[in-house]
């Protein structure tokens, strides 16, 4: 279901100014935001849109529980969407898409140009080998720390953003965020995953400072 119908012509949001400002305007402004937040979690391109779509259909449903406090509209998205995922993976199980991941043309539709936009943002996703396996250790994490992960290492937001994304303290979130790297290292290195091949896999990267790269020059770090 697309939420900018006619149901959502009348609906209006405060944005991080104060301004009201269409739904419409919104779900343009921060559609691939949302959609890649949750594409981090889930690893599918194709769940990460269905997602995308129930969290702006939740947020116009549910506008009217939405108050102008001093917190950024986007915060509150990110609240919606991280509900929608996690979710979604207590009930489903999750394929991890690796760095020889082929993807058959009979199930993707082919050379339809939507798919094909969501087979790149898969491979893009997978475009590090070692990745792979950090998203699926990410998914073993506890729901708030994988999203302290995700918003942190790969969306690389601030502490003072990440607090009014999650509602809690600056001075809990960067604790709990520290926790959270030592927990996708230790689940890493039950996978044979240790900080020498994360190293190695990060200098094949380069200069190209993707978020996949930054998280794996994060994890590959001597320091705890």
């Amino acid at each position: 279901m697309n939420p900018t119908s006619a149901d959502a012509a009348n609906v209006r949001f405060r944005d991080e100014q104060g301004n009201l400002v269409p739904f419409e305007q919104l779900y343009d402004r921060y559609f691939d935001t949302i959609f890649h937040h949750i594409l981090y979690r889930v690893g599918s391109a194709a769940d990460a849109e269905d997602l995308t779509a129930q969290t702006f259909f939740k947020a116009l449903k549910n506008h009217w529980r939405f108050r102008w406090q001093g917190v950024p509209v986007l915060a509150w998205l990110y609240r919606i969407a991280g509900n929608e995922t996690n979710s979604f993976l207590r009930k489903n199980k999750r394929r991890v898409l690796t760095d020889g991941a082929r993807f058959d043309e009979t199930q993707t539709g082919g050379t339809n140009p939507a798919d094909q936009e969501l087979i790149s943002a898969e491979r893009e996703l997978a475009k590090f080998q070692a990745f792979g396996a950090i998203q699926e250790s990410i998914t073993k994490l506890k729901p708030i720390d994988q999203t302290l992960i995700v918003l942190r290492f790969l969306e690389q937001k601030s502490f003072k953003e990440i607090a009014d994304i999650t509602g809690k303290r600056v001075g809990a979130v960067t604790m709990r965020t520290h926790r959270a790297l030592n927990a996708l290292r230790a689940h890493l290195e039950e996978r044979g995953i240790d900080h020498e091949r994360l190293r190695e896999n990060t200098e094949r990267a380069g200069q190209t400072q993707t978020s996949g790269s930054v998280l794996q020059a994060r994890l590959a770090a001597r320091t705890h």
